[in-house]
């Protein structure tokens, strides 16, 4: 497979990508929403909700709906036909499943209270990520629709949401909250132990965070040059790869590898945010393509 592959990657192959991914994905923590995990998850966020607190803390029924519709729409999206109305209306129920928690951020605490709230964002690392994840299945959706509209928007959420990732937590790397938060996962991992040997706690949080934003750059220049976004992208694929190692160091899962934790189910959405950067490559560089 040569280069040039890859400065054109055919949408067939983006499109079976990000597809596969998000059906992993959904199958995966739909699973896990019928165990003690997904109850947890569910229970920690809305009793914490600004107008469901008051309803109750035990939210465990939402918990499996949310599963069962999960699985529900894994099965949808992973049939050949994409064009068929029940992948469609799969596509459109994902996007909507992963573009309600992003509400999140106004009603729970997920600023560090202890470093004068915004820009320092704890829990709420994990709900930006979502903004990336509704990107892909608004993708999927206009994939299947051939709405030009859908598609315009999916790549500009699939966009907003890998740059308020590695922008936004790249540069909080370079605080002490974000380098003691990281410590635990970086300094027992085989791959990312050595840097706190060369230079310390807050110098290999300082390094993360600069390669971090070195990926973004490069992706964001993709318009520019498929070289240089092709770094990027590979970059934002080799930062997947690398959170994923996470899961067996930290470790991310309690009884066996695939009974995710809270960890784990944060660290595998890395995977969603590469199939969000590979959307954009690919978009922005068949449009360059077309105007030369």
């Amino acid at each position: 497979m040569s280069l040039s592959y890859f400065y054109n990657i055919p949408e067939r192959h983006v499109y079976t990508i990000a597809n596969w991914i998000m059906v992993v994905y959904l199958v995966w923590t739909g699973v896990l929403s019928f165990g003690e995990t997904g109850s947890q998850i569910i229970n920690n966020w809305f009793s914490q909700h600004l107008l469901f607190s008051k309803v109750g803390t035990q939210w465990t029924p939402l918990a499996w709906l949310i599963g069962a519709v999960k699985i529900v729409i894994a099965i949808g999206l992973g049939q050949r036909n994409r064009h068929s109305r029940s992948y469609q209306w799969s596509a459109l129920v994902a996007f909507i499943l992963l573009i309600a928690p992003t509400t999140f951020l106004l009603t729970n605490p997920v600023w560090v209270a202890s470093y004068g709230g915004f820009p320092f964002i704890g829990s709420g690392q994990g709900i930006i990520k979502y903004f990336s994840m509704a990107g892909v299945a608004l993708y999927l959706y206009a994939s299947s629709t051939s709405s030009q509209v859908c598609r315009r928007i999916a790549i500009g959420l699939c966009i907003f949401g890998v740059a308020i990732v590695m922008g936004w937590i790249g540069a909080m790397k370079f605080t002490a909250y974000e380098a003691q938060g990281i410590f635990p996962l970086m300094s027992t991992n085989i791959f990312f132990s050595w840097t706190y040997i060369v230079w310390g706690t807050q110098g290999a949080s300082n390094f993360i965070g600069i390669v971090e934003l070195i990926f973004l750059v490069s992706l964001l220049l993709a318009p520019v040059s498929k070289r240089i976004g092709l770094f990027g992208l590979a970059g934002i694929l080799a930062t997947a790869i690398g959170t994923t190692t996470f899961l067996f160091n930290t470790p991310g899962y309690d009884l066996f590898i695939l009974d995710l934790n809270t960890t784990g189910q944060f660290i595998i959405k890395d995977w969603l945010l590469f199939a969000a950067a590979l959307i954009f490559y690919s978009a922005v560089t068949r449009r360059q393509e077309s105007t030369t």
